[in-house]
């Protein structure tokens, strides 16, 4: 099973705004997020939001180490 990130999570996992997020989304330019059976609550997979992050260019390394943590 996949972890579920927030879109507080996202905020702060990706320092965008909520607005940049979501209209990254619509742009087709960020992972889309799943509705959570249920509820009007929406999340997105942490896989999915790691893997944007790891593919954005940052002084050609990635902002991940190999564990997966931040550095």
């Amino acid at each position: 099973m996949t972890s579920l990130l927030s879109l507080e999570d996202v905020v702060v996992s990706t320092i965008l705004r909520r607005a940049t997020i979501c209209n990254k989304v619509t742009q087709g330019k960020f992972p889309k997020p799943v509705q959570i059976t249920g509820t009007y609550r929406i999340a997105w997979g942490f896989e999915d939001v790691h893997a944007w992050i790891e593919a954005l260019p940052v002084g050609g390394q990635s902002i991940f180490n190999a564990e997966g943590g931040a550095v």
